[in-house]
């Protein structure tokens, strides 16, 4: 046998036999070879099955066991005392509760078939409910089964119906979650709401943007990330505790915020050139 899991079979010549014209013997199936030879597939011995799609109520209970680890780990605890004051700025440097907070969800997947996915989502939800953020609550990812979705409209979530490439304007404060997602999209988010007065009343918590100007040339992130390169100068990163429960749901992320003192630059800072309708035209890092 060889390695590929086929049987050589060589061409030699046979024996003569007595012949029998009344039996019939049925010669397996042999690929040709430009060899000489023929390969012969093996049986295979293990039919494939596929796991059956889970209930609803399963991935409901695998969210809640999610979302009670996450509450009693000391990463959550961490987390929400490093948020409690930008999240206060947020909402018009007021502590008064509920805040009027909206809350938009782009890129985590599927919580059906992902538990990094259901981690995520539980984290926002936990965030949502401690600080008391009263505003709307909207989801996309390309990639969401009506499954999904029936998840997350139970979850409280609106579903976004349409692929808006983070091209959304804020109406009030608002925190854009989007873990590992691409700078692309970080920033459109951005490009959408490029004015003090909003930039002002925005929190995005995803990748690290510090991170992406360490890893790239200026110019190349200029380039393909224009509002997330210029935001740099006026933004303020708050990296996410280390460790989380397990692997990798939340490494690299941070909550960035503007600093409006840091925004009396020059007029020219607000001004990004690029070309609106193509930037990000097929570009696979926008959901």
């Amino acid at each position: 046998m060889e390695d590929d899991g086929f049987t050589l079979v060589s061409h030699r010549k046979k024996a003569s036999r007595p012949n029998h014209p009344h039996t019939s013997h049925k010669q397996p199936h042999l690929s040709p070879s430009p060899s000489g030879f023929a390969y012969r597939r093996q049986k295979q011995r293990h039919a494939i099955t596929r796991k059956p799609e889970p209930s609803v109520s399963s991935v409901m209970g695998d969210l809640e066991t999610k979302r009670e680890a996450i509450k009693k780990s000391k990463f959550y605890t961490k987390l929400c005392e490093a948020l409690l004051q930008p999240i206060n700025t947020l909402s018009s440097g007021s502590s008064i509760r509920p805040r009027n907070v909206d809350c938009v969800c782009y890129g985590v997947g599927s919580p059906v078939r992902s538990a990094t996915s259901q981690y995520q989502l539980m984290l926002l939800l936990l965030l949502r409910d401690v600080f008391e953020l009263e505003g709307s609550l909207h989801i996309f990812d390309p990639v969401m089964t009506e499954l999904d979705k029936q998840v997350v409209k139970l979850l409280g979530f609106t579903v976004i119906e349409r692929n808006e490439r983070g091209l959304r304007p804020i109406k009030n404060p608002t925190v854009f979650f989007m873990p590992h997602c691409g700078h692309t999209l970080y920033s459109n988010v951005l490009r959408s709401n490029w004015t003090q007065a909003k930039l002002s009343r925005l929190m995005i918590i995803g990748n690290s943007f510090e991170a992406y100007s360490m890893i790239q040339l200026s110019s190349a992130l200029e380039r393909k990330a224009p509002f997330l390169c210029r935001s740099l100068q006026v933004l303020e990163e708050l990296p996410f505790p280390h460790p989380f429960l397990t692997g990798d749901v939340f490494n690299n992320t941070s909550a960035h915020v503007f600093d409006v003192g840091k925004m009396g630059v020059e007029e020219r800072f607000w001004e990004v050139s690029l070309d609106m309708e193509n930037e990000d035209a097929g570009d696979p890092e926008v959901v």
